[in-house]
């Protein structure tokens, strides 16, 4: 408890120290007017503004009283975030893992370890005002983004469930009447080629639209099956947008999205066994794994992950003399096919897999005040409609003895509606109060069936399990916030959020007659931060501390065939982060940022432990249950830090842009037992160097990524078996490349 008080009097004197130099660098005045501020905006010597949604209304991120991190679609082209895998690298306290099931986000060490079908994020993820329910749909290449918003603590109240950690908002380019194309093609190493195009236009005064296109295909994997000689590790997508905006009249706009998208990348069933491991063959003679190329495996199985996605939306706003009308609706559809082989062994003895598919529908109506309104407020109504499931589930193979297989269908549905509101109320001058509420009523449903087959003695007995059951979920949950414009560059606020994740039923397998979910979680998050511009914007300084009660954890127990997800936990997370964007002279870029966490589980009388147990007494791995209070939230590093620059250098009619990123990791837990699987503290670095040679829009850049090399999990796996192994997936080596490119 006392260094708990430490890190929380430690982070106030860090702010309330850089505060005060704010103030000292700053006199109150008006904010700056006509021709002044017009150059201002157009000088790209001083921090560009940037404008953001985080309260369903565009607003001047410096005004905005919530923590967020902004990357803006060049910051992702000099930086070479290419997915939303990458987004850690520039967006402290924000770590991302990849599995089989898609993208686990996690924001100050809040976000989802369960990866069974209908599960989803508590980090929501929204593509252009459209949330992805299926975790699997929001890992994204990112070829025609506008912008990339992260938004840090609970959103419960306008973005709703399901927003505990808080979201990641992406939008991408709208459409214009100026015709502009822009055009690239890659090539790199292990064979891979890539390319994207972007083209829009005016079609008639009043409908202007666009085309995005973006295609990949690695030709050599980063390693290979050594049992089947196949080449392992290779990802093939390909991804198509389109927009079309109508606005027929000043006051009414009517925008029109479809996209599909198709990627191949068995790397995300690419389970290598954690070097130093040892596969205790039963029967057989053990031995160790210590493979050659890290990304190589040792399986009888070659591993498959091809996901499908598809889906279009439509945005009706209609300004009137009051106020602003959005209608927001969205549907799409998912197709998962997933296998790998289960035992690390030459042999192909136990393979498992799936086929899981999704769709989603959802309906949000907005009414907001005018920007013109001295009292902001909105209002909405929100509705979603999802069923993801298994068509089938399966696991083959000597399980446990005489069990030779598993295999189910079942489909999570989900119902959920909502109502919101909020408002800002002036309360003295340069003061304002924030309150929202929002309430929500969710019904959650599975059906399905399970069978299982025996072999001898019991060939000819089977059974089959049904599955039948649904709950209904309410949950309130609300925003209070106070903030101050000290300065015209320099805001302070105070916030208490609720959030809440939905309860949720586990899927693999369904349950049986007897199903039933896990409790909804719940957090309660108290935020103090700051935002100031100082040296005539040239400097740009955010940063929060926070402490966050967090309940009811949804986690998961581990046991000899599978996975079970259970409420079991209540933890106290508390930290401070910070982003700083520097140009202090002209074509010369900084950015800093980073974050401290310490979080523990306070509560946990009943966690599940599993250890490895020496070969010398047997092997595999043991399974038992314990007090894990004081233990460490999974995925969750204790620090994190990002840093870049950018520099361009003028050259005859043309220039050389340079620029490096940098990303630190402490390491972090897989498990809440804290035991054997763990990521140690490691380093990214990404470079590159474009050369623009002219005006004409041709440019050609040199580009790497994980420059150093290194080798880092992105998830880990293990259960009680008794080959005592564990295994994990990787993030991607070091690669390299050139891009040539057009724009006009």
């Amino acid at each position: 408890m006392r260094r708990q008080l430490n890190v929380s009097r430690g982070a106030l004197a860090v702010l309330s120290t850089i505060g005060t130099i704010a103030l000292a660098q700053q006199a109150p005045g008006p904010p700056a007017q006509g021709a002044t501020a017009v150059a201002q905006e157009n000088d790209s010597s001083r921090i560009a503004e940037v404008v953001v949604t985080a309260e369903k209304r565009s607003a001047n991120s410096q005004q905005v009283p919530i923590s967020i991190s902004s990357i803006t679609s060049s910051d992702l082209e000099q930086s070479g975030v290419a997915s939303t895998l990458d987004l850690g690298m520039k967006v402290p306290s924000l770590t991302l893992q990849s599995s089989f099931n898609g993208i686990q986000p996690h924001v100050r060490g809040i976000g989802t370890t369960g990866v069974s079908g209908g599960n989803e994020s508590s980090v929501a993820t929204y593509i252009d005002d459209v949330y992805i329910a299926v975790m699997s749909g929001a890992m994204l290449s990112l070829n025609n983004i506008q912008q990339v918003d992260v938004l840090k603590g609970p959103q419960g109240t306008l973005f709703g469930r399901n927003a505990t950690g808080g979201v990641i908002n992406v939008r991408t380019k709208d459409p214009t009447q100026d015709f502009h194309l822009d055009a690239a093609a890659s090539y790199g190493n292990y064979n891979t080629s890539s390319g994207n195009l972007y083209v829009t236009a005016g079609l008639t005064p009043s409908i202007a639209a666009d085309f995005a296109a973006y295609g990949s295909n690695q030709g050599r994997g980063f390693g290979t099956n050594e049992v089947t000689g196949h080449q392992v590790n290779k990802t093939k997508e390909y991804a198509l947008r389109t927009k079309w905006l109508f606005t027929p009249t000043d006051n009414l706009s009517i925008r029109l999205s479809g996209d599909t998208s198709y990627a191949d990348d068995d790397g995300l069933s690419s389970y290598s066994v954690e070097p130093g491991s040892y596969i205790n063959i039963p029967g057989g003679t053990p031995y160790t794994v210590n493979p050659r190329n890290p990304f190589d495996i040792y399986n009888g199985y070659d591993p498959v992950y091809v996901f499908r996605q598809s889906g279009a939306s439509a945005r009706i706003a209609y300004d009137s003399s009051f106020a602003s009308l959005v209608s927001i609706t969205g549907y799409r559809t998912s197709h998962k096919d997933n296998a790998w082989g289960v035992i690390p062994i030459p042999d192909p003895v136990e393979h498992a897999g799936w086929i899981e598919k999704g769709k989603e529908f959802s309906q949000e109506l907005q009414l907001a005040s005018l920007p013109s309104s001295p009292i902001t407020w909105v209002a909405g109504l929100y509705y979603l409609h999802s069923s993801v499931g298994y068509q089938p589930f399966y696991i083959a193979g000597p399980i446990i003895a005489p069990l030779v297989g598993l295999n189910w269908r079942d489909f999570e549905n989900t119902d959920a509606k909502a109502a919101y509101a909020q408002t800002t109320l002036p309360v003295a001058a340069g003061t304002h109060l924030t309150l929202g509420a929002r309430y929500s009523i969710e019904r959650k449903a599975v059906q399905g069936d399970e069978s299982a087959i025996f072999g001898a003695p019991l060939t000819d007995l089977s059974s089959n399990v049904l599955t039948d059951a649904h709950t209904l979920f309410r949950s309130p949950t609300w925003r209070v916030a106070l903030d101050r414009q000290f300065t015209k560059t320099l805001l302070g606020y105070v916030s208490y959020n609720r959030g809440f994740k939905s309860g949720v039923y586990d899927t693999i397998p369904p349950g049986g007659p007897a199903a039933k979910p896990v409790n909804p979680e719940t957090i309660d998050a108290y935020e103090l931060g700051f935002k100031t511009e100082l040296f005539d914007r040239h400097l740009r300084f955010n940063a929060a501390a926070f402490l966050y009660n967090y309940k009811d954890i949804q986690v998961n127990i581990f046991s000899s065939t599978s996975t079970v997800l259970e409420n079991g936990a209540r933890a106290r997370i508390e930290g401070v982060d910070f982003d700083l964007t520097a140009k202090p002279i002209e074509h010369l870029s900084l950015t800093l940022s980073g974050a401290y966490l310490h979080d523990r589980f306070v509560e946990f009388p009943s966690g599940s432990i599993t250890t490895l147990v020496p070969q010398i007494d047997g092997g595999g791995r043991s399974g038992s249950s314990g007090d894990l209070a004081g233990n460490r939230l999974p995925y969750t590093p204790d620090e994190t830090l990002n840093a870049g620059v950018t520099y361009t250098i003028p050259i005859g009619t043309g220039e050389l842009s340079v620029n490096g990123t940098y990303s630190y990791n402490s390491g972090w837990f897989f498990g809440a037992d804290n035991t054997d699987l763990r990521q140690r503290a490691y380093s990214l670095v990404n470079g590159q160097l474009t050369w623009r040679p002219n005006e004409s829009g041709l440019e050609v850049t040199l580009w790497g990524k994980n420059l150093s090399n290194t080798t880092y999990a992105t998830f880990f796996n293990y259960a009680n078996n008794p080959y005592g192994y564990s295994d994990r997936i990787l993030g991607h080596p070091r690669t390299y490349g050139v891009t040539i490119g057009f724009q006009m």
